[in-house]
């Protein structure tokens, strides 16, 4: 049985500037990669995830905090001026056999891939889904309606839950997504006592509360490792959704609550 609210299809169609379409950017990928390589155009090459992420590990890209796109790609940059193209490929493979128990390696493997999907279409600028992005996703889906302690049998369930997402992004413009996302995030991101008032267009398009709150639940930190659709801001305005991008490496506990770009 369907979950799409009532008249959200009308909803939709009465609003101005969101209609951006779909993406129409070229996917950076050649010759049947998996992943695109990232760009490092101050030194004139061109990196595979692996590469960028040992250079950031020798430019200890790991102390950086919460960067942003720009800030990583700067490291990343240092990272290949202080060891040169053949210096970061000669410490590949001392660097791809540390393992998982090493916190700053983990570290550099997230950035590199964060950098990965930042630069996957050409003209455009690209990022994983939020927590709040992935329950609008899964709100709008046929995903049952359900309790809130039936999470855990849902999140056992990886393959309804990764259908689920797709089947939701499918049913909202990507500009409304990235709003729609940011008033979960403010609504149940936060503690009861801050929470501010939900808009009209929230309340219209996702007006169940326990559903909105299962869903955010699932989307946080019940469905982590599951992938969605990237999230791409078109260099010349507005946004779209792109392909479903392989997960990041390492453990993930839970989805990122604010858009990092």
């Amino acid at each position: 049985m369907s979950e799409f609210p009532q008249g959200v299809r009308e909803v939709f169609a009465q609003l101005r500037g969101t209609e951006v379409g779909r993406l129409l950017a070229a996917d950076r990928r050649q010759g049947g990669q998996e992943l695109p390589t990232i760009p490092v155009p101050e030194v004139g090459v061109e990196l595979t995830r692996a590469e960028a992420a040992c250079a950031l590990f020798e430019s200890s890209a790991d102390e950086l905090g919460n960067p942003d796109t720009d800030t990583l790609s700067a490291a990343l940059c240092g990272g290949v001026r202080s060891l040169g193209v053949e210096g970061v490929r000669a410490e590949l493979g001392t660097f791809c056999g540390l393992g998982d128990e090493f916190w700053e390696v983990v570290q550099c493997w997230r950035w590199a891939h964060r950098l990965t999907l930042a630069y996957w279409y050409a003209g455009a600028r690209s990022r994983a889904m939020t927590a709040g992005e992935v329950a609008v996703c899964l709100y709008l889906s046929d995903l049952r309606r359900c309790q809130q302690e039936d999470v855990s049998f849902l999140s056992a369930r990886s393959l309804l839950v990764s259908q689920c997402i797709r089947q939701g992004a499918e049913r909202v413009p990507a500009e409304t997504l990235v709003g729609l996302g940011e008033s979960v995030v403010a609504e149940l991101g936060v503690p009861a006592k801050l929470r501010e008032p939900v808009s009209w267009l929230y309340r219209q398009v996702m007006p169940d509360f326990r559903r909105r709150r299962l869903c955010f639940a699932l989307a946080h930190a019940h469905s982590a490792r599951e992938p969605a659709p990237l999230v791409v801001r078109l260099d010349d305005g507005g946004y779209a959704l792109g392909t479903t991008a392989p997960r990041e490496p390492g453990p993930a506990f839970y989805r990122p609550l604010h858009a990092r770009w």
